[in-house]
């Protein structure tokens, strides 16, 4: 059963806030785009950053400035 891996299914019960980084030609987007529509009562779901077509889940993108600065300012 995939119900434990499904993120909708983990993060229901979950209270506050998160921030999801992601791009657009990452295996995950669609799961992550689902998350981003999705209305939970109790947490925000913050989409951060979502690359361009030429974006992709690699070293490259999570060491770019853009990303690096933004997890800086959310950790402060």
């Amino acid at each position: 059963m995939w119900k434990k891996e499904n993120p909708l299914y983990i993060l229901k019960d979950f209270k506050g806030k998160i921030h999801i980084f992601c791009e657009k030609n990452s295996i995950y987007f669609k799961q992550q785009k689902r998350l981003f529509e999705e209305k939970f009562q109790s947490l925000d779901v913050i989409p951060e950053i979502i690359g361009g077509e030429n974006t992709f889940h690699n070293w490259e993108f999570w060491s770019s400035e853009k990303v690096v600065k933004r997890i800086e300012g959310l950790v402060r």
